[in-house]
């Protein structure tokens, strides 16, 4: 399997570890509109970790999500698959994703996610919008919202690849996480 690095997909060199410092805290508070979660600006120093640093090239200004492709049969999967789960066949190289799709179906996680997730839950949890998105004719990838207001989503809707926060780690580091922004 071929990996993604900046020789055979990207232009630019990818960032080890993909931490991102900045000198300043971000807190989050609530939009009382959507409940959406919104950074507010504190002076400080932080770092930002990614949940899953292997499926996007994120901290790149315009992050894509990173799936694999089969040589023998052209199946595309996400995450990064060792074999093709379509014919079985071990010939997979790595492929950036398109940042653009459409919003196929959608639902509001209205409570806590059971094991393994790592975000917030009892009174720190804010229901989110959990979307599938078609991107380009390539794959459909289920991920986050930036919106959780059914009533501004509709089917077919035009969404991008964002990274959006997490949670906040027992260091103080910042966990963000990708999701799909209406635009």
């Amino acid at each position: 399997m071929m990996r993604a690095s900046a020789s055979n997909v990207r232009g630019g060199p990818r960032l080890a570890g993909f931490i991102v410092e900045r000198v300043v805290r971000v807190d989050r508070a609530c939009s009382p509109w959507t409940r959406t979660p919104f950074p507010i600006i504190v002076n400080d120093v932080s770092t930002q970790k990614a949940l899953a640093p292997e499926i996007s090239t994120w901290p790149d200004e315009n992050p894509q999500l990173i799936g694999s492709t089969c040589s023998k049969c052209g199946a595309t999967a996400f995450p990064v698959q060792q074999r093709c789960p379509k014919c079985s066949a071990g010939e997979m190289s790595e492929v950036l994703l398109p940042r653009r799709g459409t919003l196929v179906a959608w639902t509001t996680q209205g409570f806590p996610p059971g094991a393994p997730y790592k975000g917030p839950t009892g009174k720190d949890f804010v229901p989110f919008g959990v979307g599938l998105v078609q991107l380009g004719d390539v794959i459909r990838v289920e991920g986050r919202l930036t919106e959780n207001d059914p009533a501004k989503l509709q089917f077919g809707m035009d969404v991008e690849l964002t990274m959006v926060p997490f949670t906040t780690d027992d260091e103080g580091n910042e966990i963000v996480t990708f999701a799909f922004r209406p635009v």
